[in-house]
C-alpha cells in the first residue's frame, strides 16, 4: 500500500487530498484500487450508559490529540450504534475529523468531550447531593429543619447536576424552583434534624442542632455538560471505497 495525492474541483475551488492505494495482480497485470481516503478520519468513542440517551447524530464534540501537541479539533457526532454494548453498557459513537494534511494517522490516541446541552434545566451544586442508604438524596430546608429527600438527576458536568424529580410521600414530583437546599456537612445530617442557617461562618450550637450554609434557592439556568470520552483514530475504509 502507498499514499497518493489527488486533486478535485468542487464549487469552483481545487481541493487536495490523500488516498490510501492498494496494489493487486490480475490476469491483465498489476492494478491499483483506492482503499480509503485519508482527508477524513473517524474516532470511535464509548459513551457511558447514563449519558447515552443525550448523544445523537449532530451532537457537538471536541477532540484533543495529545501526540500532535494537544491539538484541539471541533466536530460533531456522525452516527451512533443506537444499542448499548451488553458487556460494557456503553454507546458506540463515531466522530469524523477533517484531515487535509494527513497529520492524523490510524491508531493515534485521542481525548474527546461530547457537549450535552440541556436548556432551561434546573440544577444543583454536586456538593448538595449525598448518597445515603443506596439512595441519592438532598436536604430541603423547611421551617428550621431539613427533610431528607430522595432525588432523580440527569446529566452532570462534575460541578452542577441536573435535577429531574424529588420523592414526595409515595410519588415522584417535579421540582418547582421554590425549593431551598442545604449545603454543609451532609454526610452526618439526618432527616428532621434542626439546623441553624449561617450565611457567613459556622458556629457551635447545641448537640441536637447542626449548622449549615445558607440554603440556596433552586437555580434555573441553561447548562451544558461535557462528557469525557476517549478512543482511537481509524480510517473508515468501507465508506470511502
Amino acid at each position: 500500500m502507498f499514499l497518493k495525492r489527488c486533486e478535485r474541483r468542487k464549487g469552483g475551488k481545487k481541493h487536495t487530498y490523500w488516498v490510501l492505494v492498494e496494489s493487486y495482480r490480475t490476469p491483465r497485470g498489476s492494478r491499483h484500487r483506492v482503499v480509503a481516503r485519508t482527508d477524513i478520519v473517524r474516532i470511535f468513542v464509548d459513551v457511558p450508559e447514563i449519558d447515552a440517551s443525550y448523544v445523537v447524530r449532530g451532537t457537538k464534540a471536541t477532540v484533543r490529540i495529545h501526540a500532535l501537541d494537544d491539538l484541539d479539533l471541533s466536530s460533531g457526532v456522525t452516527c451512533t450504534s443506537w444499542a448499548l454494548n451488553v458487556k460494557s453498557r456503553t454507546l458506540r459513537a463515531e466522530i469524523d475529523l477533517r484531515n487535509p494534511d494527513a497529520r492524523l494517522v490510524p491508531g493515534m490516541y485521542a481525548y474527546g468531550n461530547v457537549l450535552i446541552e440541556r436548556p432551561k434545566a434546573r440544577v444543583l451544586p454536586r456538593a448538595a447531593i449525598v448518597e445515603q442508604g443506596n439512595q441519592q438524596v438532598c436536604f430541603l430546608y423547611q421551617n428550621g429543619k431539613v427533610a431528607k429527600t430522595p432525588v432523580q438527576f440527569g446529566v452532570s458536568d462534575g460541578t452542577w447536576v441536573e435535577m429531574l424529580k424529588k420523592r414526595v410521600g409515595d410519588t415522584w414530583a417535579e421540582f418547582d424552583g421554590s425549593e431551598q437546599v442545604a449545603l454543609g456537612d451532609l454526610a452526618n445530617m439526618s432527616d428532621g434534624q434542626t439546623v441553624r442557617v449561617d450565611s457567613e461562618k459556622l458556629t457551635r450550637i447545641s448537640i441536637d442542632s447542626q449548622n449549615v450554609d445558607s440554603p440556596c434557592p433552586f437555580p434555573f439556568a441553561d447548562r451544558a455538560g461535557a462528557v469525557p470520552i476517549h478512543g482511537n483514530l481509524a480510517l473508515d475504509a468501507g465508506r470511502f471505497r
